[in-house]
């Protein structure tokens, strides 16, 4: 018998794209590496643990009461966990949505798109778009907080934008501003590219983010080269703080001690000049100076909860006056029974549908009306075409009718994202 021959194995061999490109390989790689190097050194989660640290150095000195507070935040929280899992869910795999867009270099300079599927003859026209700045107490604010109203916003049709923005302590409201600034231009040079109209550009923003909107727009009016304060069509501001000066005490009884306030509050430019930075941070006092040109400001919609504990309806109350009596156009509405999350959260989990009366409601009847002047109760009461006030406004304190009616809109209802007990108790546990 002759000797088997063991079978010798084919050469292995490289693969062609191996062979003909390695340098191509390599390049690729390297700018994987400097994409993801960038992403780490700009990103919020790289700085948690630095940010949380420093944050809670800040807090420990000033009572126990901000300790109470952070174990009611982390309870409401868990109660509402179920609905921020689907929220959750909705935000990181939407289509609609076109997540961590840079505007700007800073870290955290990043937004995100909701883009409505639209008809033809919609794309044609172009959408209706809200900038909307999202709150947190310059503390813990992020871009997908708001992303139920953003839910219920593209339903519409309308373009939904949420710029993240640094928080305290990485920045101050300075520097938050510059981002906001820069989120806005980012908005206003580039929406075209999604579909958004820059005839209907809004600006808004809840709570924080409401402040931040307000003060980015007195400051773009006596700062032209910000951005262009004539691109936007109206500014809405939900339960926001305007008055830093008399609202200083009230946030100290909340847990925000007041040196961490007046640490939050600080503009770096300020440091060695004899303004007062609480009041340069108050857009209610900004607007009040008589050499402040406030027909500049655009339409203004403040939307308040009168049950709102966080930051009181007489906020808005303040700075519509304000508005009013600086000749700008301005509206008000106060939501009864309502505190200062209901309207964007517990409410929206709960099952929403388009009606008239609610706060995503009402914005979507802001930004999806015809473009058109209209006339406000500040220049009804000023004498305006008719020479009086609407009927429908007088002798209701500080719950003034919208200027804007109600449109027959078909919308779809969003489904019920937690069990009424468990809202029950979030809204007792609420810190806000």
């Amino acid at each position: 018998m002759g000797k088997h021959r063991a079978k010798r194995r084919p050469p292995r061999r490289r693969s062609s794209s191996l062979m003909m490109h390695p340098v191509h390989h390599v390049h690729e790689r390297l700018d994987k590496w400097k994409e993801f190097k960038t992403w780490a050194t700009t990103h919020p989660v790289i700085y948690l643990p630095q940010l949380l640290f420093q944050l809670v150095m800040a807090f420990v000195c000033t009572g126990p009461r901000w300790l109470m507070m952070t174990l009611r935040l982390m309870i409401y929280g868990m109660l509402l966990m179920p609905a921020w899992a689907r929220v959750g869910k909705f935000y990181l795999t939407s289509p609609n949505i076109v997540r961590n867009l840079r505007y700007g270099s800073k870290a955290r300079n990043f937004l995100d798109v909701y883009v409505p599927s639209v008809t033809d003859a919609e794309q044609k026209e172009g959408c209706p778009v809200v900038i909307f700045i999202p709150g947190g107490a310059w503390i813990i604010g992020y871009k997908a907080w708001a992303a139920l109203t953003g839910h219920s916003l593209i339903k519409a049709g309308v373009i939904y934008v949420t710029p993240d923005y640094r928080n305290f302590p990485q920045a101050n409201a300075g520097e938050m501003l510059e981002d906001v600034r820069a989120a806005i231009q980012w908005v206003i040079s580039n929406i075209h590219m999604y579909g958004g109209d820059t005839d209907r550009l809004y600006l808004g923003g809840q709570s924080a983010g409401a402040h931040l909107s307000a003060l980015a727009l007195v400051e773009a009016i006596e700062n032209p080269h910000h951005f262009p304060v004539s691109m936007i069509r109206g500014w809405i501001g939900v339960s926001g703080p305007y008055n830093m000066v008399g609202l200083r005490r009230h946030f100290h009884g909340r847990g925000l001690h007041s040196e961490v306030f007046d640490s939050i509050m600080s503009v770096t430019e300020l440091a060695d000049t004899d303004v007062d930075e609480l009041t340069h941070c108050s857009p209610a006092l900004r607007v009040s100076d008589p050499k402040f040109p406030a027909h500049y400001f655009p339409p203004a919609y403040l939307l308040h909860g009168n049950k709102d504990k966080s930051c009181p309806v007489q906020s808005s109350v303040e700075f519509y006056k304000a508005l009013c009596a600086a000749g700008a156009q301005a509206d008000l509405k106060v939501y009864q029974g309502k505190t200062h999350t209901d309207s964007i959260l517990e409410d929206l989990m709960g099952g929403w549908h388009k009606h008239s009366g609610d706060l995503t409601s009402d914005i979507i009847d802001i930004v999806t009306r015809p473009v058109r002047q209209f006339q406000t109760r500040a220049h009804a009461l000023s004498g305006g075409r008719h020479g009086h006030a609407p009927q429908q406004m007088i002798g209701i304190p500080y719950e003034y009718s919208p200027s804007y009616q109600p449109l027959a809109m078909e919308i779809a209802p969003s489904p019920q994202l937690v069990s009424k007990i468990l809202l029950f108790f979030a809204r007792i546990v609420n810190p806000f």
